[in-house]
């Protein structure tokens, strides 16, 4: 659980990382950005991983900055929100194996200012490790239920390291039909962060492709799952047909699923085999 501080804080937060932002009020404009907003390395035990994260000030004034670390997790569905914890909260914490300065600094108007970092460890990760780097700024104050506080902006980057005996691996089990249809449950099953990107083919009995469309992006950390529901086209048929689906797990990495399923006129879709 949060701890009240930490809570109070994150309420009174406009937080910008990546592609997720909560507004919370607009007391004057978030200006800082930084050129990396994920990094992804792998670290064999014993040896140290050194980095860098420029933050830059695009703004006419001078901008005092605070940097700090928080833990994360997912939130389901999955689809890249996340809660943000203490160091040393979460299973996945990178708290105890990474260092970075400097932690306060002022950036003078259309300038840059270069954080460095190191990541260490005398032995291999058993799974992912994860953590954000933020870059924090006050923007001002402004009331809030009668009371006036302090608004503060920050903007992170992701951080993921694993050891390069990690696996990265996906599964998509209890696949069942629906009216037009397919539902399953892809999971991490591997000891890497995944961010999957799926797409599928739909093939009729003599290869010809009936349907095709994309499937929503997810990211799951060791051990999590997500209902995936995958919508068929209402123009097929009554008839058999095979479903690929094909997912991107980065780095060149993929999972496929082979799926043969016959259709009904009502539309109702019965599974008949799956194959990896």
């Amino acid at each position: 659980m949060l701890c009240n501080n930490y809570k109070d804080m994150v309420r009174r937060l406009l937080i910008i990382a990546g592609a997720f932002c909560l507004v919370l009020a607009p007391v004057s404009a978030f200006a800082l950005q930084v050129n990396k907003s994920s990094i992804k390395a792998q670290m064999p035990a014993n040896q140290t991983y050194h980095g860098t994260i420029e933050v830059e000030n695009p703004s006419e004034a001078e901008t005092a900055v605070r940097v700090y670390l928080a833990d994360f997790v997912y939130l389901a569905p999955f689809n890249g929100e996340k809660e943000f914890y203490p160091p040393d909260s979460t299973k996945f914490s990178l708290s105890k194996n990474i260092k970075f300065s400097p932690q306060e600094f002022t950036i003078p108007p259309f300038s840059n200012q270069v954080v460095n970092f190191t990541i260490s460890s005398d032995q291999e990760f058993e799974h992912v490790k994860c953590g954000v780097i933020f870059f924090e700024t006050s923007l001002g104050a402004a009331y809030q239920d009668g009371k006036l506080i302090d608004v503060v902006g920050r903007i992170g980057t992701l951080i993921f390291v694993a050891s390069p005996s990690n696996t990265k691996k996906a599964s998509f089990k209890n696949i069942k039909g629906g009216e037009y249809k397919l539902k399953g449950v892809l999971k991490n099953i591997g000891e890497t962060f995944l961010h999957a990107s799926g797409t599928f083919f739909v093939m009729d009995n003599e290869g010809m492709v009936e349907d095709r469309d994309e499937i929503r992006e997810s990211y799951l950390l060791p051990q999590d799952e997500v209902q995936i529901s995958i919508e068929l086209s209402k123009t097929l048929s009554a008839d058999n047909y095979i479903m690929i689906i094909t997912y991107d797990l980065e780095d060149g990495d993929v999972s496929v699923k082979e799926i043969d399923f016959s259709l009904s006129s009502s539309g109702e879709v019965n599974i008949l085999e799956v194959r990896d």
